[in-house]
């Protein structure tokens, strides 16, 4: 077990008002916890535990929480309700926001979702970072970790979480790190932009059709991302070729990070797969009691 992880246990007890349930999820800096508010009929919230010692400073996890609160009333965001720092953590309070999509995608025998499920998130995706850009926050860490999928009544939501990376969009920060979900522009050293959100974005909704980016390293994932982003078309058959062209246009975004043109990225997905809505419902079905992606 990772050293960062937060040693807590089903049934204890978080501040006296959240019963933990199950964990639901490990990261470098963080741990979340299904738990039941007793202090709200019992409602299914996640707390996300970071110990003092060894976690984010008092400073990203105040801006964690800001970021939280700007984003508070959209469905692409989880909510955040409570945050407080006692003797041994730091803890945010939010709203359950279902699965990993890595993990749904997992139930796929073919390890990928249809051409329409993949407009469909990348839709979801592209308006929920639009919303983000606009609040003044950078995400900086999308992947397939941070994407969770969740069924209500009649459709399934895309839902961006984990925003201890996110950063005010006028800072220029780089990344220390090069993991494989950071665009190429970071990982070549440039500055964190809305663009590169947008990237990463596009990485892993090639990922859901697919394409993955390790099957055509020979040596270095950086080469490749530059060698990918010089002609990212090739790498899709005919009736995914809009992600390339999505890539393409984000792309064109400069350095300084203006705002992407919706217009025309709109205008390549209303385009991009014959007879389907971006906006239109994610395609599922439940089987085994589990969410499918079709």
């Amino acid at each position: 077990m990772d050293r960062r992880t937060v040693h807590i246990r089903i049934n204890d007890w978080i501040q006296g008002r959240y019963l933990v349930k199950e964990r639901c999820g490990v990261g470098l800096m963080a741990t979340c916890f299904k738990v039941e508010d007793k202090k709200s009929r019992n409602q299914v919230m996640v707390c996300k535990v970071t110990r003092l010692r060894d976690g984010a400073t008092q400073e990203e996890f105040d801006q964690e929480v800001a970021a939280l609160v700007k984003v508070r009333g959209s469905a692409s965001f989880p909510q955040v309700s409570d945050s407080f720092v006692n003797l041994c953590h730091r803890v945010i309070v939010m709203s359950y926001e279902g699965e990993q999509i890595e993990d749904v995608l997992g139930r796929n025998r073919n390890l990928r979702i249809s051409n329409a499920n993949c407009l469909r998130v990348s839709s979801q995706l592209t308006s929920a970072l639009n919303f983000l850009h606009s609040t003044g926050f950078l995400h900086r860490d999308l992947s397939l970790n941070n994407i969770l999928v969740k069924r209500t009544t009649d459709r399934v939501v895309v839902t961006l979480v984990d925003l201890g990376y996110a950063s005010p969009t006028t800072a220029r920060l780089k990344c220390e790190m090069k993991p494989q979900w950071i665009s190429w522009h970071v990982s070549s050293g440039k500055c964190f932009a809305q663009r590169d959100d947008f990237v990463s974005a596009m990485y892993v909704v090639g990922h859901l059709s697919g394409f993955r980016l390790h099957d055509f390293v020979d040596t270095d994932l950086d080469e490749f991302k530059k060698e990918y982003h010089s002609r990212p078309c090739s790498f899709f058959k005919e009736e995914e070729k809009w992600i390339g062209r999505v890539l393409q246009l984000v792309d064109q975004m400069p350095d300084e990070g203006t705002k992407i043109n919706m217009n025309e990225l709109l205008l390549v997905y209303a385009s991009a797969v014959d007879n389907i809505s971006p906006h239109s419902p994610i395609a599922w079905k439940i089987k085994n009691n589990q969410l499918k992606l079709l």
